[in-house]
């Protein structure tokens, strides 16, 4: 003993010395919440884990329709389930050191020849229903529990260290299928009883946030797949799909305006064969005519079809086309624009057209003997005009030109149109067509009987038969112009 300053010291032991010569060992670093395995069972925190996987699943899939199960490995199963209007793809992982529950994002692809496993879970357990999803935390199980065909069913994922395990129990709890063989050394075998946990049914706290469930259970399926969870979560993926789904839509619709076909060049033929379908005769399969540049074409024709049946289907494939053109051209516009993210804006064809009121259509004329005579001012109004004649009204018009349909309301079937209200009426026709600058036109005049208007044509395109000529002068007479 040595006393220095009134106080004593003990010469320190040797096996003081030695203890406090130790390296003090550090603690096993934790692996951060989020990324750490339900299958560490000897660690508080994946308790708590396995706790919050069973309550998420109650949150987001409770009640959940399973609508497809796949096996793509001997210790993985997946399964589509149906919860909130939105489908979720579950998988159930029991590969020694990397056991768990989790939602994917990529399918499963089942192996050709289905496992005893696979082959029970679709006969017995797609089309049921998830009901309830409990933890074991002592024995470090996951049950889930289902409804199928009326009958309880439940499936166990077992996640413990040495033999993790997916069993498939029938309605009284015992073993029908599962991931281990009968000679893996797994402590129930099949045709034994499982001894459940007791039967409980957890609620879910209210106002719960189920975003926060299934980003948990994305990053857990993420981690059980291989891949990351921004990739598998993340927004860079749903782009990547959208963009190659607009792309497509591209292509579709530029097939489209291709097989479209020209619509200018189709109502051309149809203009020619419409100045020369007084040549054309039923059985015909194709006239020849000749262009306003001298050339000589040929328009091929159906057979079956009349003259003015084969005119109406060309109109009708120019406007078809015509149509199909100017569709297609907006939704390809509308797709580009929203695969470079610019909002598209309303397609023009979408936007209703409000109807333009008008008060008194047609153009009203009193001849000089006291005759209404009415004349179209636009084709709208041309075809309208034709619409609502009588069958015995007279029709006019300027013969080999556009201009307004003109007619003549007859006094009644058996009356007779004066020779002055006639002259008065074609001089309307003569004075509102391209030959307005002309001494004299040539107007034809039938019942309106004999006009049939050409369907697919643009509007005012009619076709007559038993028509009369009549020549005279633009704006000849002395009609009264009513109120416009």
């Amino acid at each position: 003993m040595e006393e220095k300053e009134g106080r004593s010291f003990a010469a320190p032991s040797r096996q003081r010395g030695r203890r406090r010569g130790r390296k003090r060992c550090r603690a096993p670093h934790r692996l951060p919440r989020a990324l750490s395995p339900l299958r560490l069972v000897g660690d508080s925190l994946a308790k708590k884990e396995l706790a919050r996987t069973a309550l998420a699943i109650r949150s987001l899939l409770i009640p959940g329709w399973v609508q497809k199960v796949w096996q793509d490995e001997e210790e993985r199963v997946a399964m589509r389930i149906r919860a909130g209007q939105k489908n979720f793809l579950c998988l159930l992982c029991a590969a020694p050191g990397k056991s768990g529950f989790g939602i994917v994002e990529a399918r499963q692809q089942s192996a050709q020849r289905p496992r005893a496993l696979l082959s029970y879970l679709r006969a017995h357990l797609e089309g049921g229903t998830l009901v309830g999803a409990a933890a074991d935390e002592a024995r470090n199980l996951l049950v889930f529990s289902f409804v199928a065909k009326s009958k309880p069913f439940y499936l166990v994922l077992d996640l413990s260290d040495k033999t993790p395990a997916i069993l498939a129990l029938d309605s009284e709890g015992f073993v029908r299928a599962s991931t281990k063989p009968g000679k893996s050394g797994y402590p129930v075998k099949h045709g034994e009883k499982f001894p459940l946990p007791p039967e409980s049914n957890p609620g879910v706290e209210a106002g719960r946030d189920k975003a926060e469930d299934q980003k948990f259970l994305t990053d857990a399926g993420a981690l059980l797949s291989g891949a990351s969870p921004v990739e598998v979560s993340g927004a860079g993926l749903v782009r990547k799909r959208w963009e190659k789904k607009v792309r497509k839509r591209i292509e579709n619709i530029s097939a489209d305006l291709l097989r479209a076909g020209d619509s200018e060049e189709l109502r051309r033929k149809a203009d020619l064969l419409s100045g020369a379908l007084g040549r054309v005769k039923k059985g015909m399969e194709s006239v020849e005519i000749e262009g306003s540049d001298g050339r000589k074409e040929i328009i091929p024709l159906d057979p079956a079809k009349t003259p003015g049946a084969n005119l109406e289907l060309l109109y009708k494939k120019a406007a078809k086309a015509k149509r199909a053109v100017k569709i297609a051209g907006e939704r390809l516009l509308a797709a580009q624009s929203e695969l470079e993210g610019i909002p598209p804006e309303e397609p023009a064809c979408a936007k209703r057209k409000s109807k333009k009121e008008v008060s008194r259509p047609f153009l009203r004329y009193r001849s000089s003997d006291g005759v209404m005579i009415l004349a179209g001012r636009n084709g709208p109004e041309n075809m309208r005009l034709l619409r609502e004649a009588r069958d015995w009204d007279i029709w006019l018009h300027a013969r080999d030109g556009a201009g307004a349909h003109v007619l003549i309301a007859k006094p009644g079937k058996e009356g007779k149109v004066p020779e002055r209200t006639l002259v008065e009426a074609a001089g309307i026709a003569a004075l509102r067509s391209r030959f307005a600058a002309e001494g004299a036109v040539d107007v034809m005049y039938v019942e309106a009987a004999r006009v049939k208007r050409v369907k697919g044509a643009s509007p005012g395109k009619v076709l007559v038969s038993g028509e009369k000529t009549i020549r005279v002068p633009p704006g000849a007479g002395a009609p009264k112009l009513l109120d416009r």
